[in-house]
């Protein structure tokens, strides 16, 4: 019986993809009862060359080569071929701890689960432990989808029925796991946490900033909200308000992503009226309202938002500008 099928996604990981693999593998389970999916999406360096030969000694590591299109078609590529009962989604520059894969699958079982959260420790690319992430839930307290704590995989294990046709969305530069997640647990009945060693992350140097406040990521923000809309009134004609705050929780955090990144650093008109048009027009002027506590007058005109958040930045340098002045003026010697 296959039990779990782990999906990495490949993309220019040479220095990394052997650690991970490597740690995928020190698992007490037999090879014929769990697989490794890698997709490598058209990554120019030599990651094909190191999976392909992982794939030489181990029976239950799978292969696909495909051109470049991103990291949600490559997931949903290893959702395509997945076998198992059980998903899991590993990053190739990530790891997990030795023996950690025939507790959580026991787990799962034994309590019957749609959706099981794991730990997630933080380490540097030297190997050195940083820190670890908030636990999702408690040990054997099982909620519905709605009810229990929500976070982003891949520190996550998923009933492959409960995914069912579920997939990533392309187009949505960053938090296209949050998404998925988000859709996916909305299906989930039961839902736990275990608090057992399991997802080893690596944090990496990158100049991601940039990344966000890009116009395809806006525009994947845009995308993201859109879908999660969509997929409420697909999924939940009417709902209550336990259900009601679990989507607009959700949709608050990637317009607040949007405020942050594309829209507050050049004060941009033209992405808050697109943002404001897309909330009001879905009926959800209370979120607007409700960001208005911390994004002051978000909920006013344009014009009202600029003077306020222009007037706060240049205050903002000008004490900046103040205080470097101030560090450089030595007092005179008596």
């Amino acid at each position: 019986m296959m039990q779990l099928s782990i999906i990495v996604p490949v993309y220019k990981v040479e220095a990394y993809l052997s650690k991970c693999l490597e740690s995928l593998l020190q698992q007490s389970i037999p090879e014929n009862e769990y697989e490794i999916i890698v997709i490598n999406d058209g990554s120019p360096d030599a990651s094909l060359s190191i999976a392909l030969e992982f794939q030489k000694k181990h029976s239950n590591i799978i292969v696909i080569d495909q051109e470049n299109q991103g990291v949600s078609v490559a997931r949903n590529r290893g959702l395509e071929v997945a076998r198992g009962t059980y998903i899991a989604f590993v990053d190739p520059d990530d790891a997990i701890h030795v023996n950690a894969l025939p507790t959580i699958i026991q787990r799962a079982e034994d309590e019957n689960l749609d959706i099981l959260y794991l730990t997630l420790d933080v380490f540097s690319e030297a190997g050195a432990y940083i820190e670890s992430y908030e636990k999702c839930g408690t040990d054997g307290v099982i909620k519905d989808g709605f009810s229990h704590p929500r976070r982003t995989f891949p520190a996550t294990l998923y009933r492959r029925s409960v995914i069912g046709a579920t997939r990533f969305v392309k187009g949505i530069i960053r938090g296209q796991d949050t998404v998925f997640n988000t859709m996916v647990q909305a299906k989930a009945n039961r839902c736990s946490y275990c608090s057992a060693p399991y997802y080893k992350y690596t944090r990496r140097v990158s100049s991601s900033r940039r990344l966000v406040q890009s116009e395809p990521a806006f525009n994947g923000f845009m995308l993201a909200i859109q879908t999660l809309i969509d997929y409420r009134k697909q999924v939940l004609p009417t709902e209550n308000a336990v259900q009601k705050k679990y989507f607009d929780t959700v949709i608050q955090l990637f317009c607040k992503r949007i405020l942050d990144n594309n829209i507050l650093p050049n004060v941009d008109k033209n992405r808050f009226t697109s943002l404001k048009e897309l909330l009001t027009s879905n009926q959800l002027s209370h979120i607007i309202n409700q960001l208005s506590a911390e994004y002051k007058h978000f909920n006013s005109s344009f014009t009202v938002f600029y003077l306020h958040h222009w007037a706060k930045k240049k205050y903002i340098q000008l004490l900046t500008i103040g205080s470097e002045i101030s560090r450089s003026i030595k007092p005179k010697k008596p």
